[in-house]
């Protein structure tokens, strides 16, 4: 499994969220490191564990901001969080049935395209509108 590394062409220019990114991306980055070197159980029940709680709130915060500035891609870009919390609860169930290093990384894998492609397209979107309307 390649490392996920965070870089900076995904900074957003938003400290809140930009910070909140780097968190994810550290902790994928370190279970990434553990499933080469066999001991990845406890990191993935670690991943887990922080993202059930941390992705939760990282999209609360985006949304909440996103509402606050009137982004007319709020209900777009909150349904596509939906869709990855729904993602993530299929990849925990599958997970628990066999908890096979190799679902293991391909669930990672997906997860962390998921975010990178996230960040790339959507979050984006939201900077274009915040500079393009002088927020």
């Amino acid at each position: 499994m390649p490392e996920i590394q965070w870089k900076e062409k995904y900074r957003l220019g938003f400290d809140m969220i930009d910070n909140q990114h780097i968190v994810i991306f550290r902790l994928f980055n370190n279970v990434s490191v553990k499933l080469e070197t066999r001991e990845y159980v406890e990191m993935i029940d670690e991943l887990i564990q922080f993202l059930d709680e941390y992705i939760l709130y990282h999209f609360s915060q985006e949304e909440e901001f996103q509402e606050f500035i009137n982004y007319p891609l709020y209900e777009e870009h909150k349904n596509l969080h939906k869709k990855f919390v729904d993602e993530f609860k299929r990849y925990k169930i599958s997970l628990a049935g066999d908890g096979a290093p190799m679902s293991a990384i391909k669930g990672l894998n997906m997860l962390a395209d998921w975010l990178v492609i996230h960040i790339e397209r959507e979050d984006f979107k939201l900077v274009n509108f915040i500079n393009e309307n002088n927020l």
